[in-house]
């Protein structure tokens, strides 16, 4: 089974100041999701975060039980749990509409600062975190975090 569980994604900062992202205080969901390989759910939901929605997509890589995979936001903690031999992966997207599509403008200058942080609370198995963002002229910059 591989959980990770984390409180205050995205704070970006610098040694002066931060910006927090999101503290999943708000925006609750609990969706679980089951089926063959490719099977995909999607969460859509008001919250404290920029551009004001906080779209949840979770798809299965690998269910040779046909078990189930939850994404879960609840009293700032954001947790997305797979069962045995559950392969998935979760994405967390800002400035949306509610099939995922980034549409809006978060209006966040992000130039002065140099740091991604997350507050991870607990984590069993090895995974990956990774930041994609996207510029107001649409230029896509990667980062690869390894936990």
């Amino acid at each position: 089974m591989k959980t990770l569980a984390i409180i205050a994604l995205l704070g970006v900062a610098t040694a002066a100041h931060a910006v927090m992202i999101d503290d999943f205080v708000d925006g609750n969901i609990n969706d679980q999701l089951s089926g063959p390989v490719g099977s995909t759910n999607s969460t859509f939901t008001a919250a404290s975060v920029p551009g004001g929605n906080r779209y949840v997509g979770h798809a299965l890589e690998s269910n040779p039980l046909n078990l189930s995979h939850s994404t879960v936001v609840i009293n700032g903690i954001f947790a997305s749990d797979n069962k045995t031999q559950v392969d998935s992966f979760t994405t967390i997207v800002y400035g949306t509409d509610a099939s995922g599509v980034i549409q809006n403008n978060l209006n966040l200058d992000l130039s002065g600062l140099d740091a991604f942080r997350f507050n991870i609370l607990s984590n069993d198995l090895s995974a990956t975190l990774q930041i994609a963002i996207t510029t107001n002229s649409g230029a896509a910059i990667f980062s690869n975090v390894y936990a």
